[in-house]
């Protein structure tokens, strides 16, 4: 099941279940166009009006051709963030290991 809520800044709200995604994509596109500007959770209207959410897919399955982020307009490729290195998690969880081994009162002073 596929939700799309479409919500605009004058309060007008629209919210509609569908099975199938070409019939979310219809409704997501009758409101903020084809090619809308994407959002992390969101996508926006290029005249800024309209604002498109959904659950059950994701925003780049409703708009597949749409590639208006700003770093895509610019040709900047995405950063790994720390969390996405696994070199990181595993000092993290040695750090944590370490920080429960040490007697209450020592941590406290830290």
């Amino acid at each position: 099941m596929i939700i799309v809520r479409y919500t605009s800044i004058d309060r007008y709200s629209q919210t509609r279940r569908f099975k199938t995604l070409k019939g979310a994509q219809a409704f997501a596109h009758k409101y903020v166009g084809p090619h809308p500007t994407l959002g992390t959770y969101y996508a926006v209207s290029d005249d800024g009006v309209g604002r498109v959410t959904v659950s059950g897919c994701s925003l780049q399955a409703l708009f597949p051709t749409s590639d208006c982020t700003p770093a895509s307009i610019l040709g900047i490729k995405p950063v790994m963030r720390d969390r996405d290195d696994p070199s990181i998690g595993k000092e993290l969880a040695a750090q944590a290991r370490e920080y429960r081994t040490m007697p209450r009162n020592f941590r406290d002073q830290e």
